[in-house]
């Protein structure tokens, strides 16, 4: 696991939580990708039956990180957006 994320399971939860704190966890290309992994992964694994996601550091940011690209990560994102509303 990248040292971007932290994915514990227990007791049914699986805990994913950002760990970009010089960024406040802006989201990139390569969090997606990792956090694409992550999800996968949970999916897979019967004994988790919830997946919620924190940050860590000072506060839970969610946006794009606009310094590794705009055009990518934002690409990124509606993809990821639109496979998961034809499900």
């Amino acid at each position: 696991m990248p040292d971007r994320l932290a994915l514990i399971v227990e007791d049914g939860i699986a805990l994913l939580m950002l760990n970009r704190l010089n960024v406040l966890n802006s989201i990139n290309a390569q969090l997606i990708a990792d956090m694409r992994a992550c999800v996968t992964e949970v999916a897979n694994n019967p004994e988790a039956r919830v997946l919620p996601i924190t940050g860590s550091g000072r506060g839970f940011r969610i946006g794009a990180d606009l310094a590794s690209g705009p055009t990518k990560t934002l690409g990124m994102i509606r993809q990821l957006y639109r496979k998961s509303a034809n499900k």
